[in-house]
């Protein structure tokens, strides 16, 4: 019987950050919709491996460019660092999306990573 293989994801954040996953009160996490996290979130498009440019990264946010479902990256999971500390916390992962509001922690569109459920509590 073989195991299936769990892909995370694992991001620092910053001190204050952390703690509002930490605490519950913040379920989402966003990263700028740049070239660096669109090549390692969505790194294949139709099977064929995608550089992003920061062009393509501006239509995205401004929604002219859309991201379907399928060419994320598949996640399970995702794995917080607090700062370059060994202090972690992992997380079930709900979806990755675009959000084109400015109604968030960037306050300008941005990757959406949305939590679902603490790991190990």
């Amino acid at each position: 019987m073989s195991q299936q293989k769990i892909c995370t994801l694992f991001l620092v954040l910053t001190a204050y950050w952390y703690d509002k996953i930490a605490s519950g009160e913040k379920t989402f996490e966003y990263r700028e919709i740049k070239p660096y996290w669109m090549n390692r979130l969505v790194p294949f498009v139709d099977g064929k491996r995608k550089k992003w440019t920061e062009e393509e990264c501006i239509f995205i946010a401004r929604g002219a460019i859309g991201i379907p479902q399928q060419w994320w990256k598949h996640w399970d999971e995702v794995c917080f660092s607090r700062a370059y500390t060994s202090t972690r916390m992992t997380y079930n992962m709900t979806s990755i999306s675009i959000d084109t509001s400015s109604s968030n922690d960037l306050g300008r569109p941005a990757i959406k990573i949305e939590l679902k459920s603490k790991i190990g509590e």
